[in-house]
């Protein structure tokens, strides 16, 4: 367990005074043990938000829009990483006594904190589950 951990004050992101977190004890307790008053001024947490806007409902939509070489990337990407990964076998056709599973071509454009776009993302998902 960690016990008294502190900055080494190299850091940046720690301003003012260093305190130590309270003291971790393996002893069992009755109650909920509440910590003294600990101040979180001094630690930092930075946290990145994306938002996702939804994009064309399907590929053809989406190669009659204007950002279509954008989008087809994605499909690339996403279609590559697929096979990489051994997770989906492309086929022309579907053999004799067997099912082919349905899937859906999910397309999505990242957005920044302003609003402007920052990518595309394709997602190969299995449809019907």
């Amino acid at each position: 367990m960690v016990k008294g951990l502190r900055s080494d004050g190299k850091s940046s992101f720690w301003n003012g005074t260093q305190e130590a977190l309270p003291e971790a004890t393996s002893q069992l307790r009755s109650k909920p043990h509440r910590a003294a008053s600990v101040s979180f001024a001094n630690y930092a947490m930075l946290t990145t938000v994306y938002m996702v806007e939804d994009g064309p409902r399907n590929y053809r939509k989406a190669m009659e829009s204007e950002e279509a070489e954008e989008w087809q990337k994605a499909v690339d990407s996403e279609c590559l990483s697929v096979t990489k990964n051994k997770v989906k076998q492309f086929i022309d056709a579907v053999p004799t006594g067997k099912k082919a599973r349905p899937t859906r071509l999910i397309l999505q454009g990242k957005l920044g904190p302003t609003g402007e776009t920052l990518g595309y993302r394709a997602r190969l998902v299995a449809q019907g589950f």
